[in-house]
């Protein structure tokens, strides 16, 4: 699964500036590592806080999802 884990963090998401409200993005493994990134519109710094663990939470479901397809596959295939 390490591919999968390795698309999932390179993929990218959009967020609004809470300052500006200009959309910008990142990729989930910087969310997952709380980094901090330059706003685009107004150049400040923005926290990324996973406050939730949504993004390791969705890793887990996604993955969940594609050993089940695997396991599938491998009975009627």
């Amino acid at each position: 699964m390490s591919l999968l884990n390795n698309a999932i963090d390179s993929a990218w998401i959009t967020f609004d500036c809470p300052l500006c409200g200009l959309e910008n993005e990142c990729q989930v493994r910087q969310l997952s590592l709380g980094e901090i990134i330059r706003c685009r519109g107004c150049h400040e710094s923005i926290q990324l806080i996973d406050s939730d663990a949504g993004s390791v939470l969705a890793k887990r479901q996604i993955e969940n999802v594609m050993r089940d397809f695997q396991n599938i596959f491998k009975r009627h295939g």
